[in-house]
C-alpha cells in the first residue's frame, strides 16, 4: 500500500475510533499529498484529530505550516449527521427504488416508534451506496457510519433497517461498507448485525478506490459554461466504477452509468 495512504487510514483510524496508528515519517510534498486526500474525501477534521493523538511522537514530523493548515480547515463548522445524511437528499437509480425511499421517508415521519438512529443508520448507507454509484467511493461515510454505530448503535432497530434495505435491494451494498469497516477499523461482526457474510475483499476494494475519485469537478471536465471537456473519460471512469460495484448491486450500476451517458450526452457541446 501506497505509504501515504497507509499513513491516511492510520490517522483515521486513531481520530475516528481511538485506535493505534502506526506513524511513519513523511516528506513534506508527502505530507501535501496526505493532507490533499484527507481533504478530498472530506476527513481533514477526523484526521486533524488523529494528528493530535499523536503529538510528542518522533515519527510525527510535519511542518508547523501544514499542521496550521489542517487545524484550519478542520475548525471549519460542519453539519451534523442528522442533517448531512437526510433520507429526502437521498436518490437510488431505479423508478421502483425512488418509490420504496419515499415511502420510508414517509414512514420514518408518520411512526413514532421508530428511532431517528434507526432512520440516520439507514440514510448513512443510502448515501453511501449512492455515492460509491454515482461517484465513487467516500472516506467520510464510511467513517460517519462507524461513528454511528459506535455511539448509537443500541438505539438502532437492526429489524427495521433490515426490512429497509431489502425493499430498496441494498443489502449487498451496506454489507460491502460493514466489511470496509471490519478490515479497515476493526469492527467486530456483532457490531453490524445487518452484515449477513463476511467478505474479505472489502477493505481491498476500498483501498484500491480511495484514490480514484471520479468527482468531475476535480478532474476539471466541467468547463465554465456547464459543458463537458471530455465525455469519453466519463465514460470509462462511470464504467470501471460500473465493474467494480456490480457485484453488489448489479441493476443499480447498469442504471447509474446509464444514466451518467444520458446525462453527458444532454452536455456535449454543439
Amino acid at each position: 500500500m501506497d505509504i501515504v495512504l497507509f499513513s491516511l487510514i492510520q490517522y483515521l483510524r486513531s481520530g475516528a475510533f481511538g485506535l493505534s496508528a502506526r506513524v511513519h515519517p513523511l516528506s513534506p510534498f508527502k505530507w501535501d499529498r496526505l493532507i490533499r486526500l484527507a481533504a478530498t474525501h472530506d476527513v481533514t477534521d477526523v484526521f486533524y484529530h488523529g494528528l493530535q493523538k499523536q503529538q510528542g511522537n518522533p515519527a510525527l514530523n510535519i511542518q508547523p505550516e501544514q499542521l496550521a493548515a489542517v487545524a484550519e480547515e478542520a475548525s471549519k463548522q460542519r453539519d451534523t449527521l442528522y442533517d448531512r445524511y437526510t433520507l429526502e437528499s437521498t436518490s437510488l437509480p431505479g423508478k421502483k427504488t425512488t418509490e420504496k425511499l419515499n415511502q420510508i421517508c414517509k414512514t420514518c415521519h408518520t411512526e413514532n416508534d421508530i428511532t431517528r438512529e434507526t432512520a440516520l443508520l439507514f440514510g448513512i448507507l443510502t448515501h453511501n451506496t449512492e455515492k460509491m454509484l454515482n461517484q465513487g467511493f467516500g472516506l467520510r461515510g464510511i467513517v460517519d457510519l462507524g461513528f454511528s454505530l459506535r455511539t448509537n448503535g443500541d438505539k438502532v432497530d437492526f429489524v427495521m433497517l433490515e426490512r429497509w434495505l431489502e425493499q430498496t435491494s441494498t443489502r449487498k451494498m451496506a454489507q460491502l461498507q460493514a466489511n470496509i469497516l471490519i478490515d479497515l477499523f476493526d469492527f467486530e461482526s456483532d457490531e453490524l448485525p445487518f452484515m449477513e457474510k463476511r467478505e474479505r475483499h472489502g477493505g481491498e476494494l476500498a483501498i484500491r478506490c480511495i484514490t480514484q475519485i471520479d468527482d468531475l469537478k476535480n478532474t476539471g471536465d466541467i468547463k465554465s459554461d456547464g459543458y463537458v471537456k471530455n465525455n469519453k473519460n466519463r465514460f470509462s471512469t462511470g464504467f470501471r466504477r460500473m465493474c467494480i460495484y456490480f457485484p453488489y448491486a448489479p441493476a443499480k450500476s447498469i442504471r447509474s452509468i446509464t444514466n451518467s451517458m444520458k446525462d453527458g450526452l444532454s452536455q456535449i457541446e454543439e
